[in-house]
């Protein structure tokens, strides 16, 4: 029963790291795409194909 609560415990652990560090990287990202300090073209154009593939691949890792 204690290794079952240890193994939640991991795993409750493992899930708050990954929805920080999506949840970070994301708004990361927003904040330089709306950011107007510096150059205009800080970030390079995104192509939509490439953008759905990573919408894809954040959520299989949520899975």
């Amino acid at each position: 029963m204690e290794a079952n609560l240890k193994k939640l415990e991991l795993l409750y652990d493992y899930t708050k790291f990954h929805i920080g560090l999506y949840l970070i990287l994301t708004s990361g990202y927003i904040t330089l795409a709306t950011s107007k300090i510096g150059r205009k073209d800080a970030l390079p154009l995104l192509q939509p194909a490439l953008v759905w593939i990573a919408v894809v691949l954040f959520m299989v890792a949520g899975i």
